[in-house]
């Protein structure tokens, strides 16, 4: 049997859009009714007959070159992280650890418990939390002068992680982005950093001329959990 060609011709297809519709002059007197060209019957009529279009041999060569070519960086290979600034250190940690980022709470100090690392607890959307002072785990300096960015203004937060079940609260001067890099970009920690911030840090990365710590998840965690628990 002679198999059919039901590749539409592209002078076939009504591209009223582009002519009388919201991309044309606007002169169609459906748009009354259907505001937008989207939202109309031939736009997804017409729209379907863009998929039967017989298609030309250099658009089939540029995308079977462009298949064929080896992915130079999986998405699985980048780290994703979650960046804020504590102080003057900019930081980051993985970002599927992070829970909730909120505004700042009231702490409450807990009697006879209370201490430099442990603040208190903290009441987020009706769950109390442990807050805790990463500032004072990692040994960071408190900072000088509050930032200002031009006109973007700075506001202090409260991180929630959460980690083999257990939630943890800090406060944070500044929340920045979640920012994706491949392993390679890790850099050494400088000599120059307080050996206190080294020992919870496993490398810099550069983000936005920033040198940003990544700290050790895990070891931030069992420290913390030494101190308080």
């Amino acid at each position: 049997m002679k198999k059919v060609n039901k590749t539409v011709p592209e002078n076939e297809i009504n591209d009223c859009w582009n002519r009388i519709g919201i991309r044309g002059d606007g002169s169609c007197p459906e748009l009354k009714e259907v505001i937008l060209c989207y939202n109309c019957a031939i736009y997804s009529q017409e729209g379907l007959k863009l998929f039967e279009r017989q298609l030309s041999e250099d658009y089939l060569n540029q995308w079977t070159e462009h298949l064929s070519r080896k992915r130079e960086i999986e998405a699985t290979d980048l780290i994703s992280v979650f960046i804020f600034r504590i102080g003057q250190e900019w930081l980051a940690i993985q970002t599927q650890l992070v829970k909730e980022v909120t505004d700042l709470r009231i702490i409450h100090s807990i009697p006879h418990r209370s201490n430099l690392i442990l603040m208190g607890l903290v009441n987020v959307h009706g769950k109390i939390q442990l807050c805790v002072s990463l500032k004072n785990l990692l040994g960071l300096n408190e900072e000088e002068n509050p930032k200002e960015n031009g006109d973007r203004k700075i506001f202090k937060r409260m991180i929630v992680l959460e980690w083999e079940g257990d939630n943890w609260a800090f406060p944070v001067d500044e929340v920045r982005d979640i920012y994706r890099f491949q392993p390679n970009k890790l850099r050494n920690v400088p000599e120059t950093v307080a050996k206190t911030n080294i020992s919870f840090t496993k490398g810099i990365i550069e983000y936005q001329g920033n040198n940003v710590g990544y700290l050790d998840h895990e070891l931030v965690f069992s420290s913390l959990k030494r101190r308080i628990l």
